[in-house]
């Protein structure tokens, strides 16, 4: 019995070793090259917009990675928006500010430059809509899907960006203030596009509903436009405002 067991052990191991042996077939294809900021498209990780939807109709966009807490090189959307590239004009873009860690003033930072390897605070685009109901989840992502296009254009990489809508599913009067996830100079650089006169006149503070919009609980949000008002606020505003 223990022969037979043995002859027929042999007889598969023959099998085996009679079979055609397998093509090793090496692949052509090229994996996605490491763009700047150190993010990998395709692979281990990828490239996100990730656009918030807030109060009075403004809408803000940057860009990340599915890593936590890394933020490629943002360079191929901020630039060409921030020079009024003719391809950056259907973004509409009005602002470009930085964004916040949710709730705080304390500024994210971007991934170390690669020049002087200074972190500088993650940049941010900013839109608002003319009717603030417009304001909505699918609206907010065809707006992400421009800002890829208009990324992939400027990239120097094939990068495939991806695009998340945060407050996706959140009611319209339930979206968070302006200055939740941007810095509050930023919030009054909103308002001031969207509410120049009335700031101008002094009107802007009778309407408690619309400051807390923009302001949150933020004491005394009228500080940020005296500095915004004066010669030297007034430069900086012009400089952040896409004309």
């Amino acid at each position: 019995m223990v022969t037979t067991s043995k002859k027929t052990t042999a007889n598969k191991k023959l099998a085996k070793s009679s079979s055609p042996p397998k093509q090793l077939v090496k692949s052509t294809l090229r994996r996605s090259p490491k763009v700047k900021g150190g993010s990998i498209d395709g692979g281990f990780s990828r490239i996100v917009v990730e656009v918030i939807r807030l109060l009075q109709g403004v809408v803000i966009c940057f860009i990340k990675s599915t890593k936590a807490n890394h933020y490629p090189y943002d360079g191929s959307a901020i630039i060409p928006a921030s020079s009024g590239d003719p391809a950056a004009d259907s973004l509409e873009i009005i602002v470009i500010g930085q964004i916040v860690v949710a709730g705080t003033d304390e500024v994210i930072l971007g991934n170390p430059s690669k020049k002087d390897g200074n972190q500088y605070g993650v940049r941010c685009m900013v839109k608002a809509h003319n009717n603030p109901a417009e304001n909505t989840a699918a609206a907010a992502h065809s707006w992400g899907q421009a800002v890829v296009n208009l990324y992939k254009k400027f990239s120097k990489y094939p990068v495939h960006p991806i695009v998340n809508v945060l407050n996706g599913n959140t009611a319209i009067p339930d979206l968070p203030a302006v200055n939740h996830y941007i810095r509050n100079e930023d919030a009054a650089k909103i308002s001031k596009v969207l509410y120049h006169e009335a700031i101008e006149d002094g009107s802007f503070w009778d309407h408690e509903e619309v400051v807390a919009d923009f302001f949150g609980d933020l004491e005394n949000p009228q500080s940020l436009f005296h500095i915004l008002l004066d010669g030297s606020g007034d430069e900086e505003v012009e400089h952040n405002i896409v004309n």
